[in-house]
C-alpha cells in the first residue's frame, strides 16, 4: 500500500503519507479515508500530505489532479479541508499549480520541506482560526 492516512489525537489534523508509485486510485482512497476521519471534526480540517517519497508519471499526475479537483468530501477542493504538502518534488509543485488553475485560484496549497515545519504552520493556522472565531463571538 503506497499510503497511510491517520488523524492526530485531539487535533483537527490528518496526516497522509504517500510513497512509491502513486496513481489517481491511490489518491481517491486517501480522500475517502480523510472523509471518514473528518466526520466528527467541526469546522476546518487540516491535511498534511507527505509526498517526499512519491514517484509519479506526468500522465498519472494529470489523472491525480482531476481526482483532487472533484468537489467531494475529503478532496483537495473540499472547502473544509486545508491542505499542506510536504516535499520538494517538482511533481508536487506541478500538482499545486494545476489544481490552483483548475479551481480559478480558489485552492491554495502551501508546500513545506519538512513534516515539522508543516505541523508548526498548521498549528499556527488553527490557533489563528480559533482566536478569530472567539473575537467575532465577543
Amino acid at each position: 500500500m503506497p499510503f497511510e492516512v491517520e488523524r492526530l489525537p485531539e487535533e483537527p489534523i490528518i496526516l497522509a503519507t504517500l510513497s512509491g508509485d502513486v496513481d489517481a486510485d491511490d489518491l481517491r482512497l486517501v480522500f475517502v479515508r480523510s472523509a471518514e476521519l473528518m466526520a466528527d471534526i467541526e469546522g476546518s480540517v487540516y491535511r498534511i500530505t507527505d509526498v517526499r517519497e512519491v514517484s509519479v508519471s506526468f500522465p498519472d499526475l494529470l489523472k491525480i489532479v482531476a481526482e483532487g479537483a472533484k468537489h467531494a468530501t475529503g478532496t483537495s477542493t473540499d472547502p473544509r479541508v486545508k491542505v499542506c504538502l510536504v516535499g520538494t518534488h517538482v511533481m508536487g509543485k506541478l500538482y499545486i499549480d494545476m489544481l490552483r488553475k483548475q479551481s480559478s485560484g480558489a485552492v491554495s496549497i502551501p508546500m513545506r520541506r519538512s513534516m515539522e515545519t508543516a505541523l508548526e504552520s498548521v498549528r499556527i493556522q488553527i490557533e489563528n482560526e480559533r482566536r478569530d472565531s472567539t473575537e467575532t463571538a465577543d
